[in-house]
């Protein structure tokens, strides 16, 4: 009896002698104080005691306070979730895995010079939070935007961007990683109970596109447009090629989109389309004897003239001596170059009579006149009316005889009237 008294006494001296200090991996290393069951405090050598008892799962070590012992054998009731490095060591390393709450009871046996001695202590582990990161795109294009989430429902929110919500939007211009923290409340002082994620968006540099090519033409012109900056091209007419081959009747924009891979950009341009200048050209008479000098004249909205018999003049005095047909080209003040011909009718003169007969088929009177004119003809053509500009201003098909016209709207200048090969120049007062 008296042997089983001295060994319970023995285990109750090492048990007070005994103790544990709970730290973290961390810079601010931090104490758990324990209290064990006969009442003493066994606190180890360090400050900022913690008097919770929980901690987040981890990795942690375990110190003896007592400096008696010498052999120690460490363990946990349940056992499982958690394993122990250098069990038998004064300070031991234990790793708690647990994904749910678990109560633990840390146990010790240990000896000195003295019989073995045993204490534990009861210790709440909680899961750390475990954040996971997801994001609309994992790829997108510069200039984009992605949103990142955190979930499930998490305790706090800090993303490296500063965002402290469990959503957030950026705009990345390269790729870039995100990192996001959370930390279980209540027992920050432990810095396992601090989580970090990172999730990395990746970026794609939306192409440049640009575009070459003439964009001021005349009409009935082509012109090539040529795109580049990108692999693949889709133009706004149609083509999928760089290179586009267009010849547009009135000013059109056309757009070409460039793509790389999933990205694309876009560029839009106009192409401007000037009209030709209208060439009009008459001659002073109809038809003349060989060798007679015949004046050709043009009307026109053009700024300078080349006639095909090497004059550059508005008009240009001709000798055919047989029957001729005469070029005009003009050119616009944008460069845009309109032709005509004409005709000119050459005769023997030994039916001259016949073809002044023919002239004098046309009357037109009074000449010059203020407001209306009469136009009486035997020729059973239209009659048209042109102003100096070679625009035409007046067209009757009636094919009539007599046919009165009201130019009261038109402003004062020259004119000529034109019935089938016949032109008279008339003048409004």
């Amino acid at each position: 009896m008296k042997k089983n008294y001295k060994r319970i006494r023995s285990f109750a001296k090492a048990f007070v002698l005994l103790g544990f200090i709970l730290t973290g991996f961390s810079t601010s290393a931090q104490v758990a104080s324990f209290t064990s069951p006969t009442g003493t405090t066994v606190s180890g050598p360090l400050s900022n005691p913690v008097s919770t008892g929980t901690m987040c799962a981890g990795v942690y070590t375990f110190t003896n306070a007592s400096t008696a012992a010498t052999n120690y054998t460490w363990f946990t009731t349940p056992s499982t979730s958690v394993t122990i490095s250098n069990a038998f060591a004064a300070s031991p390393t234990f790793t708690f895995s647990n994904t749910t709450l678990v109560t633990y009871t840390i146990s010790l046996i240990a000896s000195g010079s003295g019989p073995n001695a045993f204490t534990g202590q009861v210790i709440k582990v909680v899961a750390k939070p475990n954040p996971v990161l997801t994001s609309s795109s994992n790829t997108i294009c510069s200039g984009a935007s992605v949103t990142l989430a955190a979930g499930p429902a998490l305790p706090n929110y800090l993303w490296s961007n500063s965002a402290t919500t469990a959503t957030t939007a950026v705009s990345p211009i390269v790729s870039t990683m995100y990192s996001f923290t959370t930390t279980l409340g209540g027992i920050a002082n432990f810095p396992l109970c601090t989580s970090t994620s990172t999730i990395n968006i990746g970026v794609t540099t939306t192409p440049t596109v640009l575009v070459s090519g003439q964009t001021t033409i005349c009409a009935g012109q082509s012109t090539t447009l040529i795109a580049q900056g990108a692999s693949n091209y889709i133009w706004s007419n149609g083509p999928v090629v760089a290179q586009n081959i267009i010849t547009p009747t009135t000013t059109t924009n056309y757009t070409v989109n460039g793509s790389n891979g999933s990205c694309s950009g876009t560029k839009t341009l106009a192409v401007v389309v000037n009209p030709l200048p209208f060439i009009f050209a008459f001659s002073t008479s109809t038809l003349s004897c060989a060798g007679q000098p015949v004046v050709l004249t043009s009307s026109s909205s053009a700024t300078s003239y080349t006639w095909s018999n090497g004059s550059n003049s508005f008009s240009t005095t001709v000798n055919p001596t047989v029957t001729t047909t005469y070029t005009l080209s003009g050119t616009s003040s944008q460069g845009c170059v309109g032709t005509t011909t004409i005709s000119q009718s050459v005769s023997p003169c030994t039916g001259i009579a016949q073809a002044e007969l023919k002239n004098n088929a046309v009357n037109v009177y009074p000449n010059p006149f203020s407001n209306k004119l009469t136009i009486v003809s035997e020729e059973k053509e239209s009659t048209e009316i042109y102003n100096s500009l070679g625009s035409l201003i007046y067209k009757s098909d009636t094919k009539e005889n007599k046919i009165e016209v009201d130019l009261s709207t038109q402003p004062n200048g020259i004119y000529f009237v034109r019935i089938g090969s016949i032109t008279k120049k008339i003048i409004k007062k």
